[in-house]
């Protein structure tokens, strides 16, 4: 063999020694895949990407589609996106403190707490498929249409409000019209559609959150008009933008909707 040749397969092997090597102390030492060790050390893919308030929901649609919902990584970071959600349901944000995180930290983290509660992975998405199960009843409907006022408030009201009180957005960072205006367009497509729905219900025990719904309806088309006819100015007390009765209906309905007996 020649000596050229000799040095080739000598630097081969070295380097296959050496990179062994260091994957297996990767292993002893952290006991994960070297692999998705390195991955996450150099932040490379969706699962190890910081949650922002601006990424989260992208990211974690991105990551569930890419995995498949019925996979158990999904379900595990279902739990945790879950219990996050309800835990903060009165903060401005709720998802302001997984900001920072990762989806392999809230995976991780999942596991650990279904496992503290003892609630494994086929019980949990069993449970999500009973949910998905309970169809379109109108306990249900009405659910959404509580979902769309709160989302309405905290992705669009809400941060108008901050920002023309105090320069900034609900959690102090920088207030983007255009985002809003997006936001409460992509919101407002549905609009028309519950408040037909909500008219349509004939049950007594329904007259509660219809009649509320009857007294928010006025003040969504108020002050998502002004929001999208007059570009909101920082610090800006001229502003007509008074948000205290949507707040306070916001409430009532919520609270209605629980109080529903089936």
């Amino acid at each position: 063999m020649k000596p050229f040749a000799k040095i080739i397969i000598g630097i081969i092997l070295i380097a296959i020694f050496t990179i062994g090597g260091f994957c297996l102390g990767i292993y002893v030492k952290t006991k994960e895949n070297p692999v998705n060790y390195l991955l996450s050390y150099f932040n490379i893919g969706i699962e190890n990407k910081k949650l922002t308030k601006e990424n989260i929901e992208e990211t974690m649609k991105e990551y569930c589609d890419k995995k498949g919902e019925e996979s158990d990584e999904v379900s595990y970071l279902t739990y945790e996106y879950l219990q996050y959600a309800f835990s903060n349901l009165l903060a401005e944000d709720p998802y302001s403190s997984m900001y920072g995180m990762t989806i392999k930290e809230l995976i991780q983290d999942g596991k650990k707490h279904m496992k503290e509660k003892n609630i494994t992975v086929e019980e949990f998405k069993k449970s999500m498929k009973d949910l998905e199960n309970i169809g379109n009843s109108d306990t249900n409907r009405i659910q959404e249409v509580n979902n769309f006022i709160i989302e309405i408030w905290n992705n669009a009201i809400n941060e108008t409000k901050w920002y023309i009180g105090t320069g900034t957005d609900s959690v102090g960072g920088t207030y983007s019209y255009s985002k809003v205006v997006t936001e409460a367009d992509k919101l407002m497509e549905n609009f028309n559609e519950y408040d037909t729905y909500m008219k349509s219900l004939t049950d007594e025990k329904y007259n509660k959150v219809k009649e509320i719904w009857n007294n928010i309806v006025p003040e969504i088309n108020t002050l998502y008009n002004k929001i999208k006819s007059s570009e909101p100015k920082a610090n800006d007390s001229s502003y007509d933008f008074n948000t205290e009765k949507f707040n306070t209906l916001m409430y009532e309905f919520s609270d209605a909707c629980y109080e529903i007996e089936e």
